[in-house]
């Protein structure tokens, strides 16, 4: 059987079947409609992960949301992030883009790590926990 793997720009109605949790870290990262910068993967029409990147005073930040399928398909997502990141950075003309990671997260932290970002510090009691700050600069 052939899997179809899409990626498209980015739609609030990708999201609206995540957990409440996700939907509220989506609000706080800015991300309220469709006009938000952006890309979402579905497999066969079955909804993966949205991902993006928002710039602020030249400096961009990474928000990524994903689902059980990115799991089953890692080269696929990773791939379709690290050209939406090189994408986002040409686009923005960026020389700092980073990312938050939960501090126990383990799997998102090697993932991360393996776009090329390199850990910067710890943020403490930060949107529901401590992260990790990860840079990626050009």
């Amino acid at each position: 059987m052939h899997t179809t793997k899409v990626v498209r720009p980015f739609k609030i109605d990708d999201v609206k079947n995540l957990r409440s949790h996700d939907q509220k870290l989506l609000k706080i990262a800015g991300f309220a409609d469709d006009n938000s910068p952006g890309y979402s993967g579905f497999v066969d029409d079955e909804y993966a992960f949205s991902a993006g990147i928002v710039e602020s005073l030249g400096v961009g930040t990474v928000w990524v949301l994903t689902t059980p399928l990115v799991e089953k398909y890692p080269l696929w997502f990773s791939k379709a992030v690290r050209n939406m990141l090189n994408a986002g950075t040409d686009l923005y003309k960026l020389e700092r883009v980073q990312a938050t990671v939960l501090k126990e997260n383990k799997k998102a932290i090697k993932w991360i790590e393996f776009l090329g970002f390199e850990r910067e510090g710890l943020m403490r009691k930060y949107v529901g926990g401590d992260h990790y700050l990860y840079a990626r600069i050009s």
